[in-house]
C-alpha cells in the first residue's frame, strides 16, 4: 500500500511547480483533482510536455532560440545588469510580463504581444543594463514579475529558501572535512543525520576480494 492511498488532494495551483508537486503526491498514492479555469486551463498546459513530446513523437527536438522557452521570446531571457550580474526573466504570462514591463519603464507599444521580439529583446536588455542587480531586486520586490537576480553559487547555498528546507543539511566527510551532500528526494525519517565518509579509492579492494573468495569457496564446498 502506498503511503497516500485514500488521501484526496485538490490542486488549485497553476504553472509547473504546483502540478509537479501534486504529481509526486499522486505517485505516492493520492487521488489528485486539479481545478483549472473553464475553457482555459493552466496557462502552461501546452508547454508541460512539449519538448519530450515533440522530440519523441515527431523528431522535433528544441534548439537554442527556436521556441518560447529556448530563447526566441524576450519574455524568457537572461539579461545583463549594470554591475555585470544577470536578471533571469520568465514572465511568460501576460500578468507577469505587463508588471515587468511597467517596472522597467518599457514603452507600452513594446510590451504588446504583437511587437517584434528582437526589437523588444534589445529594448529590454538596454533597460536592464541601466541598473545594478540589487537595484532591480529592490524595484521588483513585492510584485508578481516572475524574474530574479541570478545568484552566485555562494549566494545560492545560503539562500533562505534553501536553508529553511534543509536542502544541504546532510553532510559527508571528504578528507576529514564536512561537505554538503547532494540533496535527495527521500523523507528525512528514512535518512541518517550523521556525517559519513565515502571510502577512499583502493584500500577496500583486497579485503572485498578476500571476502568474496571465502564466500565462493564456502559455496563450492557445499556442492561437494
Amino acid at each position: 500500500m502506498r503511503p497516500l492511498e485514500d488521501v484526496c488532494v485538490l490542486d488549485f495551483s497553476t504553472l509547473l511547480p504546483g502540478p509537479f508537486a501534486t504529481l509526486m503526491l499522486a505517485d505516492a498514492g493520492a487521488r489528485v483533482i486539479e481545478i483549472e479555469r473553464p475553457g482555459i486551463g493552466d496557462e502552461v498546459r501546452p508547454l508541460a510536455y512539449w519538448g519530450l513530446g515533440n522530440g519523441f513523437a515527431q523528431g522535433l527536438w528544441p534548439e537554442a532560440n527556436d521556441a518560447l522557452v529556448t530563447g526566441a521570446s524576450p519574455r524568457y531571457q537572461i539579461y545583463g545588469t549594470a554591475d555585470g550580474r544577470h536578471l533571469a526573466v520568465a514572465a511568460l504570462e501576460d500578468r507577469f510580463w505587463n508588471n515587468f514591463c511597467r517596472l522597467i519603464g518599457l514603452p507600452e507599444a513594446l510590451a504588446d504581444s504583437d511587437a517584434d521580439p528582437e526589437v523588444v529583446r534589445s529594448a529590454v536588455a538596454a533597460k536592464v543594463s541601466e541598473r545594478s542587480a540589487e537595484a532591480w531586486r529592490a524595484i521588483y520586490s513585492g510584485f508578481d514579475v516572475c524574474c530574479s537576480v541570478v545568484p552566485s553559487l555562494r549566494e545560492a547555498v545560503v539562500d533562505p529558501h534553501v536553508a529553511s528546507r534543509g536542502v544541504l543539511d546532510r553532510k559527508v566527510l571528504v578528507e576529514g572535512r564536512p561537505v554538503a551532500a547532494l540533496p535527495r528526494l527521500v523523507a528525512r525519517t528514512f535518512g541518517g543525520k550523521s556525517a559519513a565518509s565515502a571510502p577512499s579509492l583502493g584500500p577496500q579492494t583486497e579485503v572485498l576480494l578476500g571476502q568474496e573468495a571465502v564466500r565462493c569457496g564456502s559455496i563450492g564446498s557445499y556442492g561437494q
